[in-house]
């Protein structure tokens, strides 16, 4: 059945093509948004079956909806998390930027590493743009940019007109004192001249300085001398008016100083102080003629009123202010508080501060808005338990008291539907009065009864299928929200692990919403095959397992199922049930094979060998060596003259050629150089780290230039301030020469490094915990006399380089940083909160797929064991796509890593190691080597060569990356461009004719999986 002529706006469910049994029949719903056309049109109806065919015409009328009196007040969901979009110890800054232009407002999502972009209009999503680390917005004067400030090292800019990214700029930061950077611009203000402020922030404080950023030649300018005493504690709360010219700032202490800048930053007001305590919000008006802020002083809190020279025109007492702003005809201010316990927006004249009434806030799950921005109908936007919240303040009045609340989700029972409506279902809660109006979406269900606790109402039809928000409407003006408390048929948000292996057996968890009750109405398939069902959970008792606290305001549910067996590839998942059937597409992938070869061993360094196709697993006093070809373990190999009485083998490296097996012993303090076909070599003392007995090599890397960087440790420590512990040996003399590290730069890399190399031996990086400012440092054989080094602030547990030299991956607590060739941070990781497993343990051993396409991360499900055995825990490999910083691949492997509780950081060991397609991953695990090896390799891109080009197209790019199929298309700039398949890992294209500026560069294989990334390309 196929649909045709349906008018824009206007849409069905099921969707146009359906497939409809002969004899049977079904309910089509068609609907209309509010911005749909009104007016008569004519939509198509064609059958096809077999040779016969037939069609029918059916008249639509789209007509303006009924009036309803109710406020436009609505909540989307964003998943955001408030611990990063307000960090402790941080002044609060601006994550909305609202564009009157074209109704947009941008919000900066740092948990998801992106921009989301919604219609103030209906407050449905417009959009999102990826920007890893994004933290702040803000529109510049003419309305064309969106700026986008982050916690890496970068700003980001994004085009208002094409809802894409349009800029990458690489900020060096300014080192205010010595090792003391300031380099992450984690909140941007659009100035009428052109310029940026920035709030650069250090990588591992709180404190932040005030910079002045000149996009035009990316140079950062210092403005704390334009007022010391305004920054003495670091930058305070930044607020601008509306013609981007007039500035306050306000000191980060309780001193409550504050200054203004015009739109070039140049002085208006020098530092004055607005009272006694902390600035903790502030606003502009539209010209600069007026400011206003919230002063706190411990548990009281005023709102001040200011004119364009800081003097108090008038004040209010507040309670609990969660933002303020001006309208934007500025004659009133609303500021976000609570009055009777309720929390409301406080409408005041921006007079002299009279009220001109409240308005309710949207409290959701005990979490009200912080607001930050309004459009021209009174509508108010803040950051929600979650997501945003839409404050219809076109209205004030008077806030009823106590307010109306739901009950914790599942706040409405039951909690799904058919898309035909007509369940009945009730709502229970707090504090109902009044007759409400109930509204699934935007459609409004039928009220049967109503009580103190409880609405019993009935489901209005949807023409979407999934979950909605379900909002009661109070006669008083009141507003209580569930979000997506009602689901129109299921729908998943996530399945982990999304792979397993092809004999089946796996245990599957479905998260989403609309499951039904019972577990014997559900049916799960994996392609066509069925999934055995073990339990069916709500939130209340699921949420310990994935750590969600109180606030948790969604009604989430999860299916565990145990995956069937399947062929080897990527599966469908359908989940069917009585209220309608969802299907995600390519959404599991059933591996290639998933093997465990035991091996007796203390194992901790695991190493691939693609020459031979050999893996090598260092024990404790010799290298054991799997054939991956035969499938068996080969005679392990030991240190030249036999295993010495104090042997302890640690990592192990191959020379680029692959002619010479390095491995570091750190009981013998020696390095050996073995040929790995003939197990016969040579030993190197190396020594340890000055005065600790306890100390010797651990990690080695080979050079193109025929040497080795040796990185020394003591296991007593990290060996800080020591200054010989990366050594280098030349192999080219005999014998060989070991010495200190000869590059200069090497006096203040004064700590135990963590070292890896390129697959040619043409790049090497170090990672340095404990010295002075955590530097890494880079080696390239072009200038081998020389490290280009790079100050970081942030200490590295583990580090991984991708084989193509391109990238090198770091890990920092529970986050993941990915610096290019120059050492600069390009992005962070970001897990969202159903991805996580609560007692997690991060495993030494990252890797990063050879493109850097992939970031490969093993883990525990608990705490590492101080000794086998290994009970109770689960093993398994995060796959992150490197850009994005998002999950693209979980897999639980058949047995835990072998990682006991010493084993804390990547001199303790390397547990995993990947092969030259990131196909295959290798992992030390609990009885020996486990080879996982994958049906598909996630789609991903690495790197673009070169990066820019003539607009009149004809450049030939190389593009290396993961996943690619042959038959696989691209397109750059929404041009079809013409591609070559190589391998897959790397593509050839030939840029098509395109107009200047960057272009989002999106590759599609033949099964529709996807992959993008803006500004690949920039058409000069």
């Amino acid at each position: 059945m196929t649909l045709g002529g349906l008018p824009v706006g206007v849409t069905t469910n099921p969707q146009s093509p359906f497939t409809l049994q002969s004899g049977a029949n079904t309910m089509l719903v068609i609907g209309a948004s509010a911005t749909a056309t009104t007016g008569s049109a004519s939509i198509s109806v064609q059958a096809a079956s077999g040779s016969l065919d037939h069609s029918k015409d059916i008249s639509l009328t789209v007509q303006s909806g009924a009036a309803t009196a109710t406020s436009r007040t609505t909540y989307a969901r964003t998943d955001s998390r408030a611990a990063l979009d307000d960090p402790p110890g941080e002044p609060h800054h601006r994550h909305m930027a609202y564009d009157p232009a074209n109704h947009h407002l941008f919000v900066a999502n740092c948990a998801r590493n992106r921009v989301g972009i919604f219609s103030t209009q209906d407050g449905s999503r417009a959009g999102s743009v990826d920007v890893a680390g994004a933290s702040s917005v803000d529109l510049s004067a003419d309305g064309r940019t969106v700026w986008v400030g982050t916690l890496t090292e970068q700003i980001a800019a994004i085009d208002t007109g094409s809802l894409q990214r349009s800029g990458t700029f690489q900020l060096s930061g300014i080192l205010a004192l010595p090792n003391t950077l300031f380099d992450r611009p984690e909140e941007v203000s659009a100035l009428s001249g052109g310029k940026l402020l920035v709030r650069l922030r250090r990588a591992n404080a709180a404190e932040s300085l005030l910079a002045l950023w000149d996009p035009s030649n990316n140079s950062l300018a210092d403005l704390t001398p334009l007022a010391p005493q305004v920054f003495q504690s670091g930058a305070g709360v930044v607020a601008r008016s509306g013609d981007h010219a007039h500035i306050l700032l306000a000191s980060n202490d309780n001193s409550g100083t504050a200054m203004v800048l015009d739109g070039n930053a140049a002085l208006l007001v020098g530092a004055k102080s607005l009272g006694t305590g902390f600035v903790t919000y502030a606003a502009g008006n539209a010209d600069g003629s007026r400011f206003a802020a919230v002063l706190t002083n411990g548990n009281s809190q005023q709102v001040l009123l200011l004119d364009p020279s800081l003097n108090t025109l008038s004040s209010s007492a507040v309670s609990s202010a969660r933002g303020l702003l001006f309208s934007r005809d500025g004659k009133s201010l609303e500021v976000a508080a609570a009055q009777n316990g309720s929390a409301i927006l406080s409408v005041l004249s921006a007079t002299d501060l009279h009220s001109l009434g409240v308005v309710a806030d949207l409290t959701i799950q005990g979490i009200a808005s912080e607001i930050e921005d309004a459009d021209e109908t009174a509508m108010v936007f803040g950051l929600n338990n979650r997501g945003i919240s839409f404050v219809d303040a076109s209205q004030p009045g008077t806030a009823p008291a106590p307010a109306p609340l739901l009950a914790i989700p599942p706040s409405l029972l039951p909690g799904s539907g058919p898309n035909v409506g007509g369940t009945p279902v009730t709502l229970s809660g707090q504090n109902f009065a009044g007759n409400p109006v109930l509204q699934f979406g935007g459609q409004t269900a039928t009220v049967s009864s109503i009580g103190g606790t409880q609405i019993e109402a009935t489901s209005p039809p949807s023409p979407a299928l999934g979950a909605t928000n379900v909002t009661v409407y109070f006669s008083n003006g009141a507003v209580a929200l569930g979000p997506d408390a009602f689901s129109y048929g299921p729908q998943v948000l996530q399945i982990l692990p999304n792979a397993g292996g092809n004999s089946g057996g796996d245990n599957i968890a479905i998260y989403g919403y609309g499951f039904g009750y019972d577990s014997g109405k559900i049916a799960v398939h994996f392609g066509s095959s069925a999934a055995a069902i073990q339990k069916l959970e709500d939130v209340t008792s699921l949420s310990a397992s994935l750590g969600l606290d109180a606030t948790y305001p969604f009604p989430l549910q999860r299916i565990t199922a145990t995956s069937p067996s399947g062929s080897a590839g990527i599966a469908d998942i359908t989940v069917n049930l009585p209220s309608g059937t969802t299907t995600l597409k390519q959404s599991f992938q059933f591996l290639q094979s998933e093997q465990v070869f035991s091996k007796a061993g203390f194992h901790k360094f695991i190493l691939y060998d693609r020459k031979r196709q050999w893996i090598y697993l260092s024990n404790i006093d010799r290298v054991d060596v799997f054939d991956l070809a035969a499938g068996i373990f080969r005679s392990g190999i030991l240190p030249p003259g036999g295993p010495p009485p104090n042997a302890l083998i640690r990592q192990a490296a191959l020379t680029p050629d692959a002619s010479q097996l390095v491995v570091a012993d750190f009981g013998a303090q020696s390095v050996y150089l073995i040929d790995p076909d003939t197990a016969s070599g040579s030993s190197v003392n190396v020594g340890g780290v000055s005065g600790d007995a306890n100390s010797g090599p651990v990690r080695v890397a080979a050079t193109s230039a025929q040497t080795v960087f040796v990185g020394l440790a003591g296991y007593g420590g990290q060996s800080s301030g020591c200054v010989t512990c990366l050594q280098q040996m030349n192999l080219l003399t005999s014998p060989v020469n070991v010495e200190p590290a000869p590059q200069p730069q090497v006096s203040a890399l004064t700590s135990t490094p963590l070292v890896d190399a390129s697959a040619d031996g043409s790049s090497t990086y170090f990672s340095f915990a404990a010295a002075t400012g955590q530097p890494m440092a880079s080696w390239n054989a072009a200038t081998p006399g020389q490290f280009l080094t790079a100050q970081t602030n942030i200490p590295s547990t583990d580090i991984a380089a991708a084989a193509d030299g391109t990238f090198l991956a770091s890990r920092n607590a529970n986050v993941i940083e990915l610096r290019d060739a120059n050492l600069s941070l390009q992005s962070v990781t970001a897990e969202s909160e159903l991805q996580r497993i609560p007692q997690r343990t991060h495993v030494p051993g990252i890797a990063m797929h050879p493109s850097g396409a992939l970031i490969y991360l093993p883990f525990l499900t608990g705490p590492a064991p101080i000794s086998a055995p290994f009970t109770g825990l689960q093993g398994g490999v995060d796959i992150v796509d490197s850009h994005s910083g998002r999950l693209r691949l979980r897999i639980i492997l058949p047995e835990p890593l072998a990682m006991l509780a010493a084993d804390v950081d990547g001199q303790h060991g390397k547990f995993l190691t990947i092969d030259e397609d990131g196909k295959r991953i290798f992992v030390i695990t609990a009885s020996g080597l486990t080879v996982v090896h994958l049906a598909r390799v996630p789609l991903g891109i690495g790197t673009v060569g070169p990066s820019n080009g003539p607009a009149a197209g004809g450049t030939t790019l190389t593009i290396r990356g993961s996943g690619f199929q042959s038959g696989v298309t691209a397109t750059l700039g929404g041009k079809t461009a013409q591609v070559t398949f190589v391998d897959m890992n790397t593509i050839k294209m030939v840029t098509p004719a395109l107009s200047s500026g960057a272009k989002r560069l999106i590759f599609t294989n033949p099964g529709g999986e996807t992959v993008s990334w803006d500004t690949a390309f920039t058409a000069n």
